[in-house]
């Protein structure tokens, strides 16, 4: 009787206990998270500094305003091994082709990542800048297939056969955020959905107001990150662009002569010279209005290209993007 006394006196202390203990844990937590706090938000495990997130991210943008040519390489999303292969390769940029491939975004982005580039070049911006290549064209308004792609941490989009003011327009609404009441750029307004947890990793920014504040289409904010490319691609495109330009900041034109050759029933002939006085007018509007243009090129006419006002320069020839940077010095 008396033992079970005991036992009896010692559970009931038991609940006596409890919130002491809670107080403890609750006070060691406290301190441990002030510290975690108190660290430099840069820190690395060994107290170094750590790369800093740069006033310009996307590296293309500076480029492109001084008028310098940018190369890149297109390699079909899904695939990890051209995505390892792009992420060393020397590229300005890298169009991520989801047109004839799959949707594997999220797998080629994390392909393109190099810690020890990061760690060589002490910088987040990406040495090769991705953008996506729709699979959809300018008159489809994918709002799903724009709100995956920048989801995913790429800096941009390019839109094929975009043929109208509408059409450009749309793919800049649905690439950019609603804006705060008042802003100088608040029109055309944004229409993306608010998820960005995978592109703020991608970006190395933890605070979503600073990814928020970046994440616009540049030059419609100036400070924006984010690019919109159109690609002309019919007739239609290049009759109506000097009126787009007028009205719709694109970040880039770029000339597809295929397409262009294809929509005025010479697709046998890209290199004709009607399709090449089309390719003239869009190289001729983009200079009066100040926009980078940009082209496929070979190793054959890359040098011819560059001297003839062409900033974009869509390669996968090492050759090629030898002869068209020494050309562009």
């Amino acid at each position: 009787m008396k033992g079970a006394i005991v036992q009896t006196t010692e559970a009931a202390r038991i609940p006596l206990l409890l919130p002491a203990l809670g107080a403890v844990l609750f006070l060691t937590l406290a301190a441990f998270g002030a510290d975690l706090l108190a660290r430099p938000a840069t820190s690395t495990p060994q107290g170094q500094p750590g790369p800093a997130v740069p006033a310009r991210l996307n590296t293309l943008i500076p480029r492109l305003q001084q008028g310098r040519p940018i190369f890149g390489g297109t390699i079909p999303v899904g695939s990890a091994g051209r995505a390892k292969q792009a992420s060393g390769s020397g590229w300005d940029f890298v169009l991520m082709e989801m047109g004839y491939s799959g949707l594997e975004l999220e797998l080629t982005m994390q392909f393109l990542l190099d810690r020890r580039q990061i760690l060589e070049h002490g910088t987040l911006a990406p040495p090769v800048v991705p953008l996506v290549r729709l699979p959809s064209n300018g008159r489809e308004t994918n709002q799903w297939l724009i709100k995956h792609s920048l989801d995913q941490g790429a800096y941009g989009i390019v839109v094929p056969h975009t043929n109208t003011v509408e059409e450009a327009e749309t793919a800049i609404v649905f690439s950019r955020y609603a804006q705060a009441a008042g802003a100088p750029d608040s029109e055309p307004a944004g229409h993306r959905g608010v998820a960005p947890g995978n592109a703020q990793r991608w970006w190395g920014i933890r605070d979503y107001r600073e990814y928020h504040r970046r994440a616009d289409v540049w030059p419609l904010d100036p400070d924006g990150e984010l690019m919109v490319w159109i690609m002309i691609a019919e007739e239609e495109g290049v009759r109506n662009l000097a009126d787009l330009l007028r009205r719709v900041k694109v970040s880039a034109v770029i000339a597809d002569e295929v397409d262009l050759a294809m929509s005025m029933g010479l697709a046998e002939r890209p290199s004709s010279p009607q399709v090449d006085a089309e390719l003239k007018k869009i190289v001729e509007v983009c200079k009066q209005f100040k926009v980078p243009v940009g082209a496929p090129a070979t190793r054959d006419n890359v040098e011819q290209r560059v001297r003839d006002g062409y900033q974009i320069l869509i390669t996968d020839d090492p050759v090629a993007i030898e002869r068209g940077r020494k050309a562009a010095r």
